[in-house]
């Protein structure tokens, strides 16, 4: 993938946790996940994909596998402490600056992203087609078939006997 996607990618993935502090003024745990999976994808763009320019176009920490003492896969670290820190303050510049990044989109939109609140709250799951009607600000409706399936629910629900044939079961019976 090309870095610009991979800068992208990280912004797209911190930006419910973004989000949440916009609206909120705090922080979750429910981006616990998302920090995860952004800060992978930034230490691999600095030390796999030789993506940071202060770095260069290295690779750092030759992976191989050490089943030694309990561990199954495992990382040697090939270069130093010094490197070490930089690496780690590389991921942390790649991190801060798709936050910046999904905080100047989700402000810059934050009415869109009041809109697609109130959809998810309707519909409660938002498919690529609906997410781009939203986008073109468009109103959703709910499916024909949709609608006729909850309305056959509905009137297979009325129209169901609740009388049992147990006779462990006496809906009448007073509680003792």
């Amino acid at each position: 993938y090309p870095k610009s996607y991979c800068l992208a990618r990280l912004a797209y993935t911190l930006g419910g946790r973004v989000a949440e502090d916009i609206i909120f003024g705090e922080i979750t745990t429910g981006a616990t996940n998302d920090y995860s999976q952004a800060t992978e994808l930034a230490r691999r763009m600095v030390c796999d994909w030789g993506m940071s320019d202060r770095l260069g176009p290295l690779s750092y920490g030759n992976k191989q596998e050490e089943i030694f003492l309990g561990r199954d896969m495992g990382q040697r670290r090939d270069y130093s402490d010094k490197t070490a820190e930089a690496i780690d303050d590389e991921i942390k510049r790649f991190i801060l600056e798709a936050v910046d990044k999904a905080e100047e989109l989700l402000k810059e939109n934050i009415d869109m992203m009041h809109h697609m609140a109130e959809a998810l709250l309707e519909f409660e799951v938002l498919d690529d087609p609906q997410l781009d009607q939203l986008m073109r600000g468009e109103k959703l409706e709910r499916p024909l078939a949709e609608e006729n399936d909850s309305a056959s629910s509905s009137e297979s629900l009325d129209d169901t006997d609740t009388s049992s044939d147990s006779e462990d079961e006496a809906p009448d019976a007073p509680i003792s």
